[in-house]
């Protein structure tokens, strides 16, 4: 693999008592991703064809991660760290956001993940969704790197392109924390929203 993950240590943080439910964000405001991304080697065996895949879904990748760095952003700088949150991409373009809780007091991306997936299935099955996508902060330790922090937002569309944008950050001493440039990766699902006949 080109980098290698693992879950931040989470900490204590005060949760929300519902399991599953719908918070707002103005994706219109959300920065968009940029043309610079650095894409990675794919781990398709036809990186022709998803190469050509990635660029016609770019609009929707777009609209659905922007908004989700922004918040994610925001969290790192208020608490240096956030528990997964997750969105969906309806196919008239509206980006709805989603939590998860455990319902205990203190928990971790561990309990929260796994509530999260279940959740973003469930809305599929509701039909109209094009896309999912899961915003995490983790650990990555790039080929020839040192371990990082970042800022993860993984992408499953119905067409059967997953992708994983990250974001590695750190901080400075005395200045708070820097992001540094994003990069993308074709990867594996992870909420496994659509049965892999499905995808169109």
């Amino acid at each position: 693999p080109f980098i290698k993950q693992s879950l931040a240590a989470d900490g204590a943080i005060a949760c929300f008592s519902s399991n599953f439910f719908s918070f707002s964000l103005d994706a219109d405001r959300a920065p968009q991703l940029k043309a610079s991304v650095s894409w990675l080697p794919l781990l398709s065996k036809n990186m022709n064809d998803t190469d050509t895949l990635y660029k016609e879904l770019q609009a929707d990748l777009d609209r659905i991660s922007g908004p989700l760095f922004e918040f994610g952003e925001t969290q790192v700088r208020k608490r240096g760290m956030f528990l997964p949150f997750g969105a969906t991409l309806k196919h008239s373009g509206e980006v709805g956001f989603k939590a998860a809780s455990s319902g205990v007091e203190y928990e971790s991306s561990i309990e929260v993940l796994p509530i999260l997936h279940e959740g973003l299935r469930a809305s599929v099955k509701q039909g109209g969704v094009a896309a999912v996508a899961i915003c995490e902060w983790v650990k990555i330790t790039r080929e020839g790197g040192k371990q990082t922090d970042a800022m993860k937002v993984l992408v499953e569309h119905e067409r059967g392109l997953t992708v994983a944008f990250y974001v590695p950050c750190h901080k400075a001493i005395f200045k708070g924390w820097a992001f540094e440039g994003m990069f993308a990766q074709q990867t594996e699902p992870e909420v496994n929203a659509w049965d892999s006949g499905d995808a169109s």
